[in-house]
């Protein structure tokens, strides 16, 4: 198999697995906003609540965008952003694998990740993707699914989705982690939702019922890119 045909049955086969976008829309990266202590401005004044001691307008990488939303909301709140995403939703969005991106060394202050990183196909280069391009003191946020035991899905969903397996990937790639909270009523939320808008096609519904004897969960996530491993 040549270079181009493997790339497009990688990407046939790596489709984000969830329908309907993520857990929690944009009130959930508001929240991973706020856990990172990153700048976002009040809803109802537009004053910046929280300031970053980055660069006036930070530069910004949502991988995983899809149709851009989140691209869109980190504009509003300052941040020089860009999206990419295998399947590009709207023209904010450029069509680019997060598992080896087009991107310098250092060259971002944060990256957001939601509900994408299991869905990638290669978790493992991502997250170094990921630490790459960050600077020095950069911030991953990222929310995604867990499981609280191996499971038959880890061939389509890259390796050991437990609590622990999620921490040991982030310190291999060479992340600190800052802070993890278990959100998982998001995720039941999102299940009972897709079942009751019928937006859940077949594939996704086996999706759930593994995942649902699994004892899936949904976690949120803060990173940095640090000296060393370990939780701050």
């Amino acid at each position: 198999m040549n270079g181009e045909a493997k790339a497009k049955t990688q990407k046939k086969e790596h489709k984000t697995c969830l329908p309907g976008g993520h857990p929690g829309g944009i009130s959930l990266t508001e929240r991973l906003l706020k856990m990172g202590q990153c700048r976002i401005r009040e809803q109802e004044t537009g004053n910046t609540q929280i300031s970053d001691a980055g660069s006036e307008s930070p530069r910004a990488l949502d991988l995983g965008a899809g149709d851009g939303t989140a691209v869109r909301f980190l504009r509003e709140n300052g941040y020089d952003t860009e999206g990419i995403d295998l399947f590009p939703g709207s023209e904010e969005v450029r069509e680019q694998d997060m598992r080896s991106l087009r991107c310098r060394d250092e060259s971002y202050d944060l990256c957001l990740a939601e509900c994408s990183l299991s869905s990638c196909g290669g978790r493992t280069e991502a997250l170094r993707e990921a630490h790459r391009i960050l600077r020095p003191g950069g911030k991953f946020l990222l929310s995604d699914v867990f499981f609280q035991k191996r499971t038959d899905l880890e061939p389509l969903l890259g390796g050991d989705l437990t609590w622990e397996g999620w921490r040991k990937a982030f310190a291999d790639a060479g992340f600190r982690i800052c802070s993890m909270e278990d959100e998982s009523i998001r995720w039941k939320d999102f299940f009972l939702e897709s079942l009751w808008k019928g937006n859940a096609e077949e594939t996704f519904l086996d999706f759930f019922r593994s995942a649902g004897k699994a004892g899936c969960g949904y976690f949120l996530a803060c990173l940095e890119k640090g000296e060393g491993n370990g939780t701050v």
